[in-house]
């Protein structure tokens, strides 16, 4: 019969367990290490993203001190077309605040044209269709082309709808069939959609839609 020398045995798991514990302690000391590194980390990112966005204001505060506007003789054209999304900006310089975001095939009024540093800009008014606010503003002319017969089809922004027309108050094409159509009693706008089967979708003031035949839809004039 065999004996265990129990304080050997005792001493035994003694040391495997400092063992253990120090392996467990050195792990901790390590994962917690590693996570002082990674804060610091990003606090050292979002504190060169501040430096970033301050050295930005700062520099547009500069350049916007500076900004020379020379206004010169306003063109014989009244509008203007932007084929391209582009952005309204609150001054003549391409890091000016942004107004509003331009919709494609929009026809623009053209209230005044100015050029900086060789640059023609024109101060005009989009239409919009949540407020009035902020309608105004800057865009370079070259972004813009003349109003001409072949964009007369193409614009969407703004169309007139007809007095008399038939309009479906509905935003899917397929639901027409089953919505009864109202009458204008006089005309109405907004922007155009899209195309279906010779029927236009209209989308209004205040978010509504409406579809209505393209043959009720006027476009801008030259």
């Amino acid at each position: 019969m065999k004996y265990i020398n129990k304080p050997l045995s005792i001493i035994s798991i003694v040391i495997v367990s400092l063992i253990i514990v120090g392996c467990l302690s050195q792990s901790t000391i390590h994962n917690q290490s590693l996570k002082r590194e990674n804060q610091a980390l990003k606090d050292q990112v979002v504190g060169l993203e501040k430096n970033v966005e301050d050295y930005k204001t700062k520099e547009l505060k500069e350049r916007q001190k500076q900004l020379t506007i020379d206004f010169g003789t306003m063109p014989d054209y009244k509008v203007r077309f932007i084929e391209n999304e582009n952005k309204l900006l609150a001054l003549p310089d391409d890091d000016s605040q942004v107004f509003r975001y331009i919709q494609k095939n929009t026809l623009a009024e053209v209230i005044d044209i100015g050029r900086v540093e060789d640059v023609s800009w024109l101060y005009i008014r989009i239409p919009t269709y949540d407020s009035l606010a902020n309608n105004k503003g800057w865009i370079r002319e070259n972004d813009t082309v003349p109003y001409a017969k072949d964009k007369v089809t193409l614009v969407q922004s703004d169309v007139t709808i007809k007095a008399g027309a038939e309009v479906y108050k509905t935003f899917n094409f397929d639901d027409i069939k089953k919505t009864t159509p109202v009458k204008l009693v006089a005309e109405d706008g907004g922007r155009l959609e899209e195309k279906v089967n010779g029927y236009c979708r209209i989308s209004e003031a205040g978010g509504v839609s409406v579809w209505v035949k393209e043959s009720s839809v006027m476009y801008p004039e030259i």
